[in-house]
C-alpha cells in the first residue's frame, strides 16, 4: 500500500485491489489471482491456498531484515525460490515480474513450496469434516 508505483501500475493494468486494512485475509487470498505480501502470515496462507506470491522486500540493511537473518527465518528461505520486488525496481521490472508470477511454471513452483512446507495430504470434504466433528462431540 505504501509503494504507489506498484499500486498505480496494478490499477493501470486492470487489477482489482483491495487495500482495506480490516478485511478478512483468508477471503482476500481465496479470491485473489496474485498475492503481493511483505512479511508475516499472508505468505503461509497464500502458499497453503496455492496462490502466486510476489514478495515485497524491505531494505536488506533494515533492522527487521537483519533480525530475520539472525533467526534463520523461513520467510527469507522462501524468498530465495520465489519472485521478489525491491523498493528500487522500476515500472518495467515490476511489470515483468507480475507477468512472470501468473505463468504456469510459477504456479508449479508455488505448489512445490506448499508440499515442502505442509506435506501432501488430501483435505476432507464438508461431509467428512461434519462426520468427524459429530463423532468427536459424541465421545
Amino acid at each position: 500500500m505504501n509503494n504507489y508505483n506498484i499500486v498505480n501500475l496494478l490499477r493501470d493494468n486492470n487489477f482489482i485491489l483491495d487495500l482495506g486494512v480490516h478485511n478478512k485475509i483468508n477471503y482476500l487470498i481465496q479470491n485473489s489471482d496474485l498475492v503481493l505480501c511483505d512479511y508475516g502470515g499472508t505468505i503461509l496462507g497464500s502458499l497453503y491456498l496455492k496462490k502466486p506470491i510476489i514478495f515485497l522486500n524491505f531494505l536488506k540493511k533494515s533492522r527487521f531484515v537483519q533480525r530475520l537473518k539472525n533467526t534463520n527465518s523461513l520467510e527469507l528461505k522462501l524468498r530465495k525460490d520465489l519472485i521478489n520486488l525491491n523498493l528500487n525496481h522500476n515500472e518495467k521490472n515490476i511489470s515483468l515480474k507480475i507477468k512472470e508470477s501468473l505463468k504456469k511454471f510459477y504456479k508449479k513452483k508455488i505448489i512445490k513450496c506448499k508440499k515442502k512446507l505442509f506435506g501432501i495430504h488430501k483435505a476432507l470434504s464438508l461431509d467428512q469434516t461434519a462426520d468427524f466433528l459429530i463423532k468427536k462431540l459424541d465421545q
